[in-house]
């Protein structure tokens, strides 16, 4: 919401705005909790899909909004360390921060577009599932709704937010 050499811009819409009005968009991003009225709002958001638009949603809104969006399925969350690797587009890169992380299971028909590696594998972080009449839904595995930190306590970094059910608040201490 603040201007930019790009011309960037954002509207903010809540959940209770009318199909017709989600409908004006091409793209939502969904930022944040989805704790009321979840079955309107996963109505909402999968007849935007249905209808050709695209939603960025992260896990943590998934779980919120049953566990399941546009046939991809969250299951519970991990606390990540600063250093994990994920793979975009087939080059490694290093998580700065810690993070959380819910797995996710995609239908066939998902493009996997991030996965993260450790010892027992890769899973997928972020996919990407074609719908039909042109919509899209892209779920990022990330929980804590999108943050990587939400507190700093002295040396101490604490992964999640006060109100997220979903988070395993587990403190990091800096090196």
């Amino acid at each position: 919401l603040s201007p930019t050499p790009y011309g960037d811009s954002v509207d903010t819409i809540l959940n209770d705005a009318l199909p017709s009005v989600i409908g004006a968009y091409s793209h939502v991003v969904v930022a944040h909790r989805m704790t009321a009225e979840p079955q309107e709002t996963l109505r909402k958001l999968s007849g935007f899909v249905a209808d050709g638009g695209t939603i960025i949603i992260t896990a943590s809104s998934v779980l919120d909004l049953g566990g399941e969006f546009a046939g991809v399925s969250v299951g519970g969350c991990q606390a990540v360390t600063e250093g994990a690797t994920f793979s975009v587009a087939g080059e490694a890169v290093a998580e700065p921060m810690p993070l959380s992380i819910c797995k996710i299971a995609s239908p066939s028909n998902a493009t996997v577009l991030a996965s993260m590696h450790s010892e027992a594998g890769a899973d997928a972080a972020a996919v990407r599932v074609e719908m039909p009449g042109g919509g899209a839904a892209l779920v990022l595995a990330h929980g804590n709704y999108g943050m990587s930190l939400a507190a700093k306590t002295g040396d101490v970094f604490k992964c999640g937010i006060d109100d997220d059910p979903h988070a395993e608040r587990q403190p990091y201490q800096l090196a």
